[in-house]
């Protein structure tokens, strides 16, 4: 049975409180925990406005997470899943985190693109195609997804939907508005820790391309009643393999002519 809106505000103020004093959930009570995709998203709403509230800003675009079959498999989801960027938490390269503010820290390397026009309902479904046209940037970036339940697999992907897609923060470089030069499927990426290289993939990890997984966001957000708009910035899941961070850690995310981005962890 679906959450029902008085469940779905509870839970969202659990997942909400969790993220703010740094607590760690075992999975939640039966009552309240949200199972499917669908009841993640109801409660994820709640999560956003609560942190928006408590940190200032506003909704800036949209993360991509679980944008490969292993990760599906492993959350138990049939699709990737959406979460929400926000001004509060977006950085410039090169940025510093504090390790202590995280539960955990996953660092993936992922090409952020920028919307130069709206897509709209009346266009869906769209193609990979139809949305590279709207895109009027592509940047070099770092997500660091984090979670309070130790256990994400046991969690489900109900509870990493509502934990805003498990979404910490976002560091990104320049915006590239010659990124056509590029190809972004093929694009080498390759993740450093303090000088050794320790991961490495290509813009087609992420269900083959990066424009690939804008078109499955284009039309999710459709089927959800909403729209991608002019200026919106979507971050388009990892490029390689997820990297586990940890204090003492400078980490260079290289994505070869479209550029680098930079995170150190203290």
């Amino acid at each position: 049975m679906p959450l029902d809106l008085k469940a779905a505000d509870a839970t969202a103020e659990i997942l909400f409180k969790a993220r703010r004093d740094g607590i760690s959930l075992d999975p939640l009570p039966e009552a309240i925990r949200p199972v499917t995709a669908s009841d993640g998203y109801a409660v994820q709403v709640g999560v956003v406005d609560r942190i928006i509230a408590a940190h200032g800003g506003n909704r800036i675009g949209y993360k991509i997470g679980a944008t490969n079959d292993s990760a599906r498999e492993m959350l138990g989801a049939r699709e990737a899943f959406a979460g929400v960027l926000l001004s509060a938490f977006r950085h410039a390269s090169p940025h510093r985190i504090q390790a202590r503010d995280y539960h955990v820290i996953v660092v993936e390397p992922e090409i952020g693109l920028r919307l130069g026009e709206d897509l709209p309902l009346t266009g869906a479904p769209y193609t990979p195609e139809r949305v590279a046209r709207a895109v009027d940037g592509a940047a070099p970036a770092i997500e660091i997804v984090t979670s309070p339940f130790p256990v994400w697999n046991e969690a489900g992907i109900g509870c990493i939907v509502g934990d805003n897609g498990a979404h910490g923060c976002w560091i990104h470089g320049e915006f590239d508005q010659d990124f056509r030069r590029l190809d972004l499927e093929d694009l080498a990426v390759t993740l450093t820790v303090n000088g050794a290289v320790e991961r490495e993939g290509t813009g087609r990890n992420v269900d083959g391309g990066p424009m690939i997984v804008l078109a499955w966001l284009a039309n999710f957000l459709i089927s959800m009643g909403e729209s991608l708009k002019a200026g919106d910035i979507v971050t388009t899941g990892s490029a390689t393999p997820v990297l586990l961070g940890d204090a003492g850690q400078d980490i260079v995310a290289d994505f070869g002519d479209l550029g680098q981005c930079r995170l150190s962890i203290e």
